[in-house]
């Protein structure tokens, strides 16, 4: 009992010991989140673990299991992994630590070159994400020469909302050597026009669509030479692609906005739209937005999308005084056009929040879907079905008025039967009563207006400089 008691603390002052030194090498003063991060540094050794992100959604590592712990982030996991000599790899996710060895034998480290081969994926353990020495980083693109351009580009030096000059040359050379002399590229985000013109230099046709009046000029006065460049004045979360539907494009960049849910209907919405034509898709601020790396990962892991490398700026890097440990963009080959998320039958409005709007913009009442045909409201509890004869509609049954603590009339409640009818995102709705047709309503989710207010926040804070560089000195004036 004595040797068994000696033998436990000396473990726990090792783990302890060597979890310190983890915490300690990992938060240096510029530290990332490394939860966020593609690739994991391993203290006192030069090797690095990379995120598998070739693993298949809802799947894990499924070698050899070493060690199980524990833990409360994955920092703290590595740590375990420096515990066990044969580890290469783990497994994290909601603080369960799983350590496991992908090699054949302890030897291989220093015998054999790493491959990600070696790594097999499996649905045992659930999802999770991997981490292992045999997983590697995104590489550049593949480039067998350059593509000669003439003229200077703008980077990131002169407007850092831009892309990098390097991004620029990248992106020229990579489809010049794909044929593009013959494709059409849609850019979803062009700005002030100066990655349309880079564009424009190795494509039949550029697409050139944003949100903002504005940059459009600013893109049109800029490309003035150009004569293969249209513009579109468009939102995709609000006014979607339809307008767009009928053309051949092979090639999207997406560099609209760039949270995890604007990205991913971003997505969704070229697979779907463009589904008989695309070949590939560009992905700005790749390194410096979670969200854009997590769609990315999530495309990849459903096989939708294969990521053909890196393109701009390669890590390590800087962006406003911020280590970034990842590409600044990425190129991705579409393998999968005709499986596009498609949610036309599996009523994606559940759980979304919807504004209820009577005559303004001013919200009258809110309403969230549950999948269990159960609504939410600001009225009081509802119901709803989907309606058999027209597709994206419901009906919805709730509550004629806000009751009287909430800020309703003084009399009582009566239940109204409600028919909406959905864009094809379910992102909007009108809504007629089903006893007065004429009266009637419109929704929208809170997911669109909170855009809408983004989108206006840009056109307040940059549409009046001449750079976002400029916009910046002007704010902290």
């Amino acid at each position: 009992t004595s040797e068994l008691l000696q033998h436990v603390c000396r473990e726990m002052s090792l783990r302890f010991l060597i979890s310190a030194v983890v915490v300690l090498s990992l938060s240096v003063a510029e530290s990332p989140d490394w939860d966020a991060l593609g690739w994991l540094p391993i203290p006192g050794s030069r090797e690095v673990l990379w995120e598998c992100i070739s693993k298949p959604r809802s799947h894990a590592a499924g070698c050899e299991h070493v060690r199980m712990e524990r833990v409360h982030d994955v920092v703290e996991c590595v740590g375990v992994l420096t515990l066990t000599d044969a580890g290469d790899t783990i497994n994290f996710q909601d603080e369960i630590c799983q350590v496991q060895r992908c090699r054949h034998s302890p030897s291989d480290r220093s015998s054999q070159p790493l491959q990600r081969s070696n790594v097999l994926f499996t649905t045992l353990y659930g999802p999770m994400r991997a981490w292992s020495l045999f997983c590697e980083p995104i590489q550049a693109v593949p480039l067998r020469g350059e593509y000669s351009q003439s003229g200077v580009d703008v980077g990131k030096q002169e407007d850092y909302w831009t892309t990098s000059t390097k991004m620029k040359h990248d992106m020229r050379s990579f489809f010049y050597e794909q044929g593009s002399a013959n494709w059409t590229a849609l850019e979803l985000g062009s700005y002030r026009g100066y990655t349309t013109r880079a564009l424009s230099d190795v494509f039949a046709l550029v697409i050139a669509a944003d949100a903002s009046k504005s940059f459009l000029r600013f893109n049109r006065a800029h490309n003035a030479d150009r004569h293969n460049i249209v513009f579109e004045y468009l939102h995709s979360r609000i006014d979607g692609l339809h307008r767009l539907s009928e053309n051949f494009v092979q090639v999207v960049m997406i560099d609209a906005e760039h949270d995890y849910d604007s990205v991913y209907r971003d997505t969704v919405l070229v697979l779907r739209t463009f589904r008989n034509s695309l070949k590939f898709l560009i992905f700005d601020d790749y390194g410096t937005d979670e969200g854009v790396r997590k769609v990315v990962s999530h495309f990849t892991e459903k096989d939708q999308l294969i990521i053909v490398g890196g393109v701009g700026i390669p890590p390590p890097w800087h962006y406003h005084d911020k280590l970034v440990s990842s590409w600044e963009g990425v190129i991705c080959k579409v393998v999968q056009q005709s499986d596009a998320e498609q949610q036309d039958n599996d009523a994606p409005m559940h759980h979304q929040s919807y504004s209820w709007l009577v005559d303004s913009w001013e919200a009258e009442d809110a309403l969230i879907f549950q999948d269990d045909g159960m609504c939410v409201t600001s009225r009081g509890p509802g119901s709803w079905r989907r309606d058999k004869q027209h597709d994206h509609a419901v009906w919805l049954e709730w509550p004629s008025h806000k009751p009287r603590a909430f800020g309703g009339p003084d009399k009582p409640q009566e239940t109204q039967s409600w028919f909406l009818q959905f864009d094809s995102e379910w992102e909007k709705f009108a809504a007629a009563r089903l006893d007065d047709p004429l009266e009637t309503a419109a929704g929208v989710s809170h997911n669109v207006l909170q855009a809408m207010v983004r989108r206006l926040y840009v056109s307040i804070s940059h549409e009046f400089c001449n750079s976002a560089n400029e916009c910046a000195l002007r704010d902290l004036k």
